[in-house]
């Protein structure tokens, strides 16, 4: 198996790191982000390994683009709650109990 370095590719759909390398096995190449090692889709050819990395790499962010519009709708219909309030935050509160000796 070998390798090459490619530095023009869209940004990792789960990193955001822009480094990456194409894997050439004996029937098949794929691209492998240097960052998180996320792969891409086995191809035929290094150009198709590419061009499926780069298709995934915007359908994935995309994806995760609309999911956090969504996201932010959903929690907009609760309106104007206040701050949640942890046991460590109120007066008198220890995470833990203390033990009477």
């Amino acid at each position: 198996m070998s390798t090459t370095t490619v530095t023009q590719l869209e940004p990792c759909p789960f990193c955001g790191g822009t480094q990456g390398s194409v894997h050439h096995q004996v029937f098949s190449h794929r691209v492998i982000c240097k960052t998180c090692n996320a792969c891409g889709p086995r191809c035929r050819t290094q150009e198709q390994a590419l061009l499926q990395w780069e298709h995934q790499s915007r359908e994935l962010r995309l994806e995760k683009t609309i999911e956090n519009r969504l996201l932010l709708e959903h929690l907009s219909n609760f309106g104007d709650l206040p701050p949640p309030v942890f046991p460590a935050q109120r007066e008198n509160s220890l995470p833990f109990r203390r033990l009477n000796s």
